[in-house]
């Protein structure tokens, strides 16, 4: 990926992602703090998308595949741990919103499975 792009994606999944976590959160800020988990770790992600290219060697390749998964493990055992704290206000937003919860955790995933893709894609490139 050129660099242009790398920041291009960066910031869009970035800032739609807050955006989309921040509107889980209501305008008082009363909202289950769950959406903001995979921020406490994004900067791994942003370092994982920045250190791909298309000759990566094999230690570069397990660097940025150990980046991301480091970010879904800690994102994981913080949603479970914000689930385990907030049960009430995620059924709540769940039943008031549902297609806003679905689409944060879409475009979410939909990021996870960009970057990941692009990571075997490299890799594979590189092998041949």
């Amino acid at each position: 990926m050129q660099v242009f792009k790398k920041v291009i994606f960066v910031i869009v999944y970035t800032l739609v992602y807050i955006f989309l976590a921040l509107d889980k959160l209501g305008t008082e800020l009363k909202g289950p703090l769950v959406f903001l988990a995979p921020l406490a770790t994004w900067l791994l992600l942003i370092i994982a998308v920045f250190t791909l290219s298309r000759n990566m060697s094999t230690f570069r390749w397990i660097f940025v595949a150990t980046l991301l998964v480091m970010h879904l493990f800690v994102t994981i055992v913080l949603v479970v741990d914000c689930f385990m704290q907030e049960g009430e206000k995620i059924v709540y937003l769940w039943n008031r919103a549902p297609e806003g919860v679905i689409i944060t955790v879409v475009w979410y995933m939909l990021g996870q499975v960009a970057i990941w893709l692009i990571l075997f894609k490299f890799k594979r490139a590189s092998d041949v």
